[in-house]
């Protein structure tokens, strides 16, 4: 089926003249007398074979309660994505705009099932609760493999609003790096998080001076906090789209070679306006014309990152509104160390800012509950007055 973003092309000479089972290149191929403006990504074709995605998943866990008010516990987890829905970039032209399947046609989008995930994760949780006072403590460690991560991207109905940051990459839109060859992309996904540790704990603190005239305004006081510490989302070192006349697949999405491995990443980060250099760009060369680089797909790490909130309220009893009534006083700061993160270095070769990495992972107030931790604020307080009756 061929289609664009808001219709389907009823005069476009194609219904009818597809077979949906022979190869996309042939078909392509025949469609030499049809043209159409297709501006990436306004006509898309889909897979006639496409099917539902399926998922094989595993739990396994042990708890055990030691004593009155310790439990721990430890899980392992972890499920094996296929046929998940890709988006490739077909029918590419040459630098010389010829050589296409169909001169006639543009690049085109093929979405079809040539998506794999691989996911394992061990996890381990510490739990104490007594009269006054509660903690938890949970660490997992996570690997994440696909093909392709987002692919939506650079459509109109993409997934950007689940994005942690900035990309680094200078990649726009979702396509193999050579056409059909889903396996050549292989590598960490782009969400890939292997560490993550997070402690939260909920404090009543004793009560001071409580012989004292003011000990009724010191006691029943409430101290919480949520300290999360974090290992880096990884990403590719990029080069600019190839076009060459003399090889038979244009790049797209193209990864950089490494000439020096072993200095590829700073030991001594380098202070730069607003943030730090990581990456070395001598040891980073532009692939021959229509090869594919020697570094893989998201094969380096960015900075991991640290945030710490903390909290701290007090409810007042008021009788007269009844059982129920109080007054609350809270107040709330976020980002309590002011501590800025660092983002992904821009990882596109040749820049005049490669391997810079800026602070302040603020990127977009995008308001998805699951990168509430990862996206930086300066210091904030915020108090709360609540009457509840």
């Amino acid at each position: 089926n061929v289609r664009t973003n808001n219709f389907v092309l009823p005069n476009f000479g194609l219904r009818g003249t597809v077979n949906y089972l022979a190869p996309v290149s042939q078909e392509l191929a025949t469609l030499s007398s049809s043209s159409v403006d297709t501006s990436f990504p306004n006509l898309t074709l889909f897979d006639q074979n496409l099917r539902n995605a399926y998922v094989h998943s595993y739990f396994f866990g042990v708890q055990r309660r030691f004593a009155d008010n310790w439990t721990v516990e430890v899980n392992t987890l972890g499920s094996l994505g296929r046929k998940l829905i890709t988006t490739d970039i077909v029918n590419r032209a040459f630098s010389n705009g010829f050589n296409r399947f169909n001169n006639n046609l543009d690049d085109i989008a093929y979405r079809s099932g040539q998506g794999i995930s691989d996911y394992a994760a061990l996890t381990a949780v510490a739990r104490y609760r007594s009269g006054h006072k509660q903690f938890q403590l949970t660490y997992t460690w996570s690997h994440t493999i696909d093909n392709q991560s987002e692919p939506l991207a650079g459509d109109f109905f993409n997934l950007n609003f689940t994005q942690i940051g900035p990309s680094s990459t200078g990649s726009n839109f979702a396509a193999f790096s050579r056409q059909f060859d889903s396996n050549g992309d292989r590598g960490n996904s782009d969400f890939d998080q292997r560490q993550n540790l997070v402690f939260l704990s909920i404090w009543d603190l004793p009560a001071a001076r409580a012989g004292s005239k003011a000990g009724w305004l010191l006691r029943d006081w409430k101290f919480s906090q949520l300290a999360a510490f974090r290992s880096g989302f990884p990403y590719s070192v990029a080069e600019p789209i190839e076009f060459d006349p003399n090889h038979p697949t244009t790049l797209y999405n193209g990864r950089a070679n490494v000439i020096d491995p072993n200095n590829a990443v700073l030991a001594q980060r380098v202070s730069v306006s607003g943030g730090e250099r990581l990456l070395n760009p001598n040891a980073f060369t532009e692939s021959a014309g229509g090869q594919q680089g020697n570094t893989g797909r998201n094969a380096f790490r960015g900075p991991g990152l640290y945030n710490v909130d903390i909290s701290l309220s007090r409810s007042f009893p008021l009788r007269w509104l009844g059982e129920g009534g109080r007054l609350t006083f809270r107040a709330d700061v976020f980002n309590f160390l002011n501590h800025a993160n660092l983002n992904n270095p821009q990882a596109l070769i040749n820049q005049p800012d490669f391997g810079v990495a800026s602070y302040g992972r603020q990127g977009l107030q995008n308001g998805f509950p699951a990168t509430a931790p990862l996206n930086d604020t300066p210091r904030q307080v915020q108090l709360i007055v609540r009457l509840e009756f």
